[in-house]
């Protein structure tokens, strides 16, 4: 991942950070553990990747709420 770019993953419509949200995508989580849990800190899901990534990361497939026509 790169860290140069200014299209955080933290921003992006794959990314998935949601406590809530992330114990629906996770079948099963809840019962290992919790999305809940301070040590996560800014780590989320990419759903396009299928990968934890931290919101700071970057990549080349970032997509804005903006690009989501095809969604």
């Amino acid at each position: 991942m790169r860290t140069d770019a200014l299209c955080l993953c933290g921003d992006c419509h794959h990314f998935v950070q949601s406590s809530l949200a992330l114990e629906a995508e996770i079948p099963g989580l809840a019962i290992v553990s919790s999305a809940f849990g301070a040590v996560r800190d800014d780590t989320g899901l990419c759903r396009y990747h299928d990968q934890f990534f931290i919101a700071r990361d970057t990549c080349d497939d970032f997509l804005t709420c903006m690009d989501d026509d095809s969604l």
